[in-house]
């Protein structure tokens, strides 16, 4: 509030009329101001959710597109496996002396399955 004392002190200072937010609030519902640029916070609030909103939904648009290339590209090589009950596999673990480096565990029997792509060993 300092800042609005000290435009209300410069105003009887210098002797000019001080624009407070009240001041021009009050002049654009009785209609005196009708300058078309000067928004009301109401208005100025609406205006930026919906801008809010457009600058979403175009994030969002922009993020699927993404999603679809790197998916494209990360699955250029990737094949799909099924394993059944039974078979042996390798199981890459983090290693004992550094959890930063993977290594390949020793054969593993598969024991079941817990959906498509979800093993027992």
């Amino acid at each position: 509030m300092a800042g609005l004392f000290d435009l209300l002190q410069r105003g009887v200072l210098y002797g000019y009329r001080v624009r407070t937010p009240m001041t021009l609030l009050n002049r654009i519902w009785t209609g005196e101001e009708e300058n078309v640029e000067v928004k009301t916070a109401y208005q100025y609030v609406v205006d930026l959710r919906e801008r809010i909103e457009e600058t979403c939904e175009l994030a969002r648009n922009e993020l699927e597109k993404v999603q679809a290339h790197n998916q494209k590209y990360s699955n250029q090589r990737s094949r799909e496996r099924k394993f059944n009950v039974g078979d042996s596999v390798l199981l890459l673990l983090y290693t004992e002396q550094n959890k930063l480096t993977l290594d390949w565990c020793s054969p593993h029997k598969v024991m079941g399955t817990f959906g498509e792509n979800d093993y027992e060993i």
